[in-house]
């Protein structure tokens, strides 16, 4: 159980690291489509 209630936490974390990764990555990129 808390095996597997560490996983779950380990892949939000994953997840939250991606999205925050992209979101820095997509900031520049809207700068470039408004000019």
């Amino acid at each position: 159980m808390g095996r597997a209630k560490h996983d779950c936490f380990y892949l939000e974390v994953q997840i939250f690291h991606t999205v925050l990764i992209w979101t820095r990555a997509a900031w520049p990129l809207k700068g470039i489509m408004k000019n």
